[in-house]
């Protein structure tokens, strides 16, 4: 049987080792038994997390809310209502059971970026 460690398992999907473990308990990736304790780290199946990284590169690719959030100097649920409300173009994406979380675009974080930034009023003072 092929299988890879914890860490080439978080390093392939780009996540941590955390996430690695509870894609092993959420069954997403199945987890090798080793009641002996004979190797040092936890294995998954080879095939199960391959399935997995073929199906997170079909995943559109671009910036988390969570980031335009940092970015725009907005805050998380800032981001989201203006996602709900169309002002930011967003790719809702499965997540989780039953979840969904959205990926946004460079491009549309651009036109984003435009329509949302702060003017900064450049009237001279009054004397």
């Amino acid at each position: 049987m092929e299988w890879y460690t914890q860490k080439e398992v978080a390093d392939l999907l780009g996540v941590s080792k955390a996430t690695v473990y509870h894609y092993g308990k959420q069954k997403k990736i199945i987890k090798i038994l080793d009641p002996h304790r004979l190797h040092k780290e936890a294995r998954y199946e080879k095939a199960e997390v391959d399935r997995l990284m073929d199906e997170k590169q079909s995943f559109p690719t671009g910036m988390s809310p969570n980031e335009v959030a940092k970015k725009l100097g907005l805050s998380v649920q800032c981001v989201y209502k203006y996602i709900q409300d169309g002002y930011i173009k967003a790719e809702a994406v499965p997540y989780g059971d039953e979840r969904i979380t959205y990926v946004i675009s460079e491009t549309a974080y651009q036109e984003a970026e435009k329509s949302l930034k702060p003017t900064f009023n450049t009237a001279s003072k009054k004397i």
